[in-house]
């Protein structure tokens, strides 16, 4: 298991967290001592709560379940010092069939999703003067750029950050 270092004993949110990169990420926060919710949902296969690891289900495209699962997260582990924006969905689909109601969804998830979490986590992190937000959204860019052509992979990965987790820190 890889360290990851300053996680033990924070509080940690990750979205999306039910499978895939964003159930890796959780994990990998818990198992370097970080006290985790798994936000998504639906609840993860073969997951087990503990003392360190709780699934709470939100969809962050609603701004009361997110409110009702920081408030059970605050309660179950504290303020949450560090946040993985980490859900997403993206559907392929050729632009000239994209409906607006998809398009709307995917936007809702992917971006307004992850902005209505950060908000909401934000004011815990400037209250102890600590916190960390990761936002992993250049994979849906990526996607975008590539399947419809806005403009060359070369422009929209010129600064590099094609696989890589970009991260937001916020020095309170």
């Amino acid at each position: 298991m890889q360290l990851v270092e300053g996680v033990s004993g924070r509080t940690a949110v990750v979205t999306g967290a039910a499978q895939g990169i964003g159930r890796n990420i959780a994990d990998l926060l818990v198992a370097n001592g970080a006290k985790t919710a798994y936000l998504d949902l639906d609840k993860p296969n073969s997951f087990t709560e503990s003392s360190s690891q709780k699934f709470f289900q939100c969809n962050v495209t609603d701004l009361q379940s997110i409110e009702n699962a920081f408030t059970n997260i605050e309660s179950a582990f504290g303020s949450v010092e560090l946040l993985v924006n980490n859900a997403g969905i993206f559907k392929i689909t050729p632009i000239a069939e994209t409906s607006i109601e998809l398009w709307n969804q995917m936007l809702a998830v992917n971006l307004t999703g992850a902005f209505l979490c950060s908000k909401r986590a934000l004011p815990g992190m400037k209250e102890n003067r600590y916190g960390r937000i990761v936002s992993r959204k250049d994979w849906w860019v990526k996607r975008y750029c590539s399947l419809w052509r806005f403009q060359s992979r070369r422009t929209c990965f010129s600064q590099g950050n094609s696989n890589r987790v970009r991260a937001l820190r916020y020095y309170l």
